[in-house]
């Protein structure tokens, strides 16, 4: 703690980082997740404050996933966003890749499911067919547990199969996720030879 202390106040952010890291392991090992998120968000702060937006993004990155694990919604949201801020600013496209999973998942916990599905139209609307799979997969199965969430059953299918009609066919993996996604969502509106030519 000590050492995280004096190399954030010396701006040593990279060192800090690693000392995250390890306290991070200390901390899950003690079943204290939400401590370990503050002391990302700490470091994030710091780093932001000081213009190191590369490491803010990483450190605020890690306390929303945290908040995440620990059903801090709020405390998630906050720090994604500041995150995904922070990538955007350090010209960081993989690390804010990485990031809108997570920020969706905070979104649909604490039910913003409209915001969800503003960010995501404008996000597929500007990436156009430059996107890449797994992008295109995080956007589509974002909106369609958006919309099952709010009841349009039918509005998650499409946004399935409209993924489906996207990402290549040598994108296995992905393409048997979506599938099952279809699946289930057929299996619990009892459409029993639907899902199952899916699962096929």
């Amino acid at each position: 703690e000590s050492n995280l202390e004096q190399l954030i106040q010396s701006q040593q952010f990279e060192a800090a980082t690693e000392v995250c890291q390890q306290l991070q392991e200390v901390y899950k090992h003690r079943a204290a997740i939400s401590t370990a998120a503050s002391r990302w968000k700490q470091l994030a702060t710091a780093a932001e404050e000081s213009g190191t937006s590369r490491v803010a993004a990483v450190a605020y990155t890690e306390a929303g996933r945290l908040y995440l694990e620990a059903r801090d919604d709020s405390s998630a949201e906050s720090s994604l966003r500041q995150a995904h801020e922070n990538a955007r600013a350090a010209n960081m496209p993989a690390q804010e890749q990485q990031i809108r999973p997570f920020l969706y998942q905070a979104w649909l916990s604490s039910g913003n499911y409209h915001e969800l599905l503003r960010e995501t139209h404008e996000v597929l609307q500007a990436s156009g067919t430059d996107a890449s799979p797994d992008l295109i997969y995080v956007l589509y199965s974002g909106r369609a547990d958006a919309k099952e969430t709010l009841g349009d059953d039918e509005g998650a299918l499409g946004e399935l199969r409209a993924a489906l009609g996207v990402i290549p066919r040598e994108a296995l993996y992905l393409r048997i996720r979506l599938r099952c996604s279809i699946a289930r969502i057929l299996a619990t509106r009892a459409e029993w030879v639907a899902a199952r030519e899916e699962l096929d």
